[in-house]
């Protein structure tokens, strides 16, 4: 064999290689975070944030993956690490309303309901305004934030608010018990 033929050998073997790689690419990604979800599921949280990250090196920009790393920060205790990822996930994906329902819930913890009510209400805004890029779990994050800012507003003092906050619940959740008592109480306050 010549250098030539060995050459032309070498080069389409490389392209060949490079193919499969973007062809399963996706595959692989997919194997990583389920990998990940496994063990977040078992509570084994260094081990499903390494997973996460790997799959994030082979898909960037997945905002998806990006949160389930920011929650798995999370659940491991490490706060400021999920706020990091949060917040840049708000910045690399503004449809992705999860980040934005998870630094409410942080700023929840950390007893800060003005910031936290902004975060909820910018949740809110996108699912509302359909600029969502998720829909997965749509119905959850839009009754919980509404639930959430419902509560930093009681916090928070805004009486009224609070009353029009469950008022909504009640205009896209009929049947929500839930905000009926807390609209009573709230007016009962007033």
């Amino acid at each position: 064999m010549n250098k030539i033929e060995k050459g032309k050998k070498i080069f389409f073997s490389f392209i060949f290689i490079c193919f499969l790689f973007f062809a399963f690419r996706l595959f692989i990604v997919g194997q990583l975070v389920a990998k990940g979800d496994s063990y977040l599921g078992y509570k084994m949280y260094k081990d499903a944030i390494r997973q996460y990250k790997k799959a994030l090196l082979l898909d960037s920009g997945n905002s998806n993956i990006a949160n389930w790393l920011g929650y798995a920060y999370e659940c491991s205790g490490d706060l400021y690490k999920a706020f990091l990822i949060y917040k840049k996930n708000t910045e690399n994906d503004p449809g992705n309303f999860i980040p934005y329902y998870s630094l409410g819930m942080l700023y929840v913890k950390d007893k800060n309901f003005e910031t936290a009510e902004k975060y909820f209400n910018q949740a809110i805004s996108i699912i509302e305004n359909g600029q969502d890029s998720v829909r997965d779990d749509r119905d959850f994050y839009f009754l919980s934030s509404l639930q959430m800012l419902s509560i930093c507003q009681e916090r928070l003092g805004e009486t009224k608010e609070a009353i029009n906050t469950n008022e909504k619940i009640l205009k896209y959740y009929p049947d929500n018990e839930l905000s009926k008592k807390k609209i009573e109480m709230l007016h009962n306050k007033l």
